[in-house]
């Protein structure tokens, strides 16, 4: 019985506390978006001063909106970037399953060093290749635009961070891709 009753008065000072809560809010209340949020950055009146996002180059597709493309090369470039994540699209499957497979080829606890660094190095290939893919599809990309626009573009990729690695640290080298000359 005692028990009940304890159990009783814990769940009433619970409740009350969770509405005093409520009420304390007042009506209109709403819990603020996270902070960073894209509910965040996309507030009526802006994003918050220190929620600005950082102007680092052209993101995927935003390079297209800076080119001003006629439609046919819009379609054209559309098809370009289609069939080269068509054609990369196993080897990024093939990396991760390989990841999957070096993280099971770590933890046994006998180390098996000629499968690990097989397995590193057709990663290596895999990445090597889409690479090269890459650089085939900035050529026939380079193929659709007009002079202007390749030097436009040339402009834009200079000024962009280099894939995956974030601001530079101080002392090390520039990594990524080399811009077309």
């Amino acid at each position: 019985m005692k028990k009940l009753g304890f159990i009783l008065l814990t769940l009433a000072l619970l409740v009350g506390s969770v509405s005093l809560a409520a009420v304390a809010k007042g009506p209109d209340a709403q819990t603020p978006p996270p902070p960073g949020s894209q509910a965040q950055m996309e507030r009526p009146e802006g994003p918050a001063p220190d929620m600005e996002r950082p102007k680092c180059g052209p993101r995927r597709g935003d390079w297209l909106d800076r080119l001003n493309l006629s439609f046919e090369q819009q379609m054209k470039v559309l098809e370009i970037r289609q069939n080269f994540e068509k054609s990369v699209q196993p080897l990024h499957f093939l990396i991760q399953k390989n990841e999957i497979q070096l993280r099971q080829l770590w933890s046994e606890k006998k180390l098996d060093p000629k499968a690990i660094e097989g397995k590193e190095l057709e990663s290596a290939a895999a990445r090597v290749k889409i690479r090269i893919a890459e650089r085939a599809m900035l050529d026939q990309i380079h193929a659709v635009l007009a002079p202007e626009q390749q030097k436009q573009l040339q402009e834009l990729m200079m000024a962009a961070p280099k894939p995956g690695r974030g601001a530079a640290e101080p002392g090390r080298a520039p990594q990524g891709p080399e811009p077309r000359e």
